[in-house]
């Protein structure tokens, strides 16, 4: 395991310490973005679904801003399954971060449906037939769709806490257009979030007509909207943040969202910084 992680770096102006991968998935700004938008004004919001969860960087910032949350994760890589666990122990936070499952949510049997009062899921953007596809494996599957025969069985979950068994089938990849994975893979989240409880996802701009479309088919409401702007005088979103309710009629807000760095410079806006090193929430 030590050949796949790098320096220690380092989130909210060093609140956070955190390992990564020298080849793979690294924490992105959509991820603590993603994680400002998760509130918990109540008990019954404190229960949270990490989907897709990598090397944690939303737990992390997640369980750092909102300590109160009880957070479990899932994601189908082994490895950074591996650097997630060495970080949850780096920052103390066995009593935060509860439960890390490696498996695939597609068939995993360890997850009871309608248990979480919240789901957040930072999915892959790109399917594998449209995009240029990294030869690093946990970079391409962080980046892609890349899904076996068994992830479309439609298995039913067992809530079997027991059982070892998180995944079934051959290592045979399909084709599947990347708006039906999607699809599945909103769908498969919402199964896992309580009637009333709240799912929240960050995706590229172009997706937000799906994802819209996706949640109102599956009866959530309250939708909310926050688009994030390269720069200060775009134009045009490049990533938007979603959150809605499950099974609760109500309409769409649309927020000012966030503009990341200032014209012709690197440097993030006073609203960026806040969220990215000072671990504020977005509604604060």
């Amino acid at each position: 395991m030590q050949r796949l992680l790098r320096h220690k770096d380092y989130l909210f102006n060093g609140k956070i310490n955190i390992f990564q991968p020298i080849d793979g998935y690294k924490v992105s700004t959509d991820a603590i973005f993603l994680a400002s938008t998760v509130r918990c004004d109540s008990k019954n919001m404190a229960k949270v679904m990490d989907v897709g969860c990598g090397i944690g960087g939303i737990s992390l910032c997640l369980a750092t801003r909102l300590p109160e949350l009880k957070i479990s994760g899932i994601d189908i890589q082994t490895d950074g399954i591996e650097i997630f666990k060495q970080n949850i122990i780096e920052n103390n936070l066995n009593d935060k971060i509860v439960d890390i499952i490696n498996g695939d949510i597609f068939a995993e049997n360890k997850l009871c449906y309608n248990s979480f009062d919240q789901v957040v899921t930072n999915p892959p953007y790109y399917d594998s037939n449209n995009q240029a596809i990294s030869k690093t494996v946990h970079r391409a599957k962080a980046h892609h769709f890349i899904k076996e025969s068994n992830m479309l069985s439609g298995q039913n979950n067992t809530c079997n806490k027991n059982s070892d068994d998180a995944r079934a089938g051959n290592n045979v990849n399909v084709e599947k257009k990347q708006g039906d994975i999607l699809n599945d893979w909103i769908s498969q989240c919402l199964k896992l979030v309580r009637p009333r409880g709240y799912f929240h996802i960050v995706h590229r701009a172009e997706k937000l007509d799906f994802i819209l479309q996706s949640i109102k088919n599956k009866k959530c409401g309250d939708v909310k909207v926050i688009p994030l702007f390269p720069r200060e005088n775009s134009v045009k979103a490049s990533r938007c943040i979603v959150s809605c309710r499950k099974g609760i009629q109500g309409g769409t807000t649309i927020f000012r969202g966030i503009p990341i760095h200032k014209n012709d410079s690197q440097e993030y806006t006073p609203v960026a910084y806040n969220i990215l090193k000072n671990g504020v929430g977005f509604y604060d």
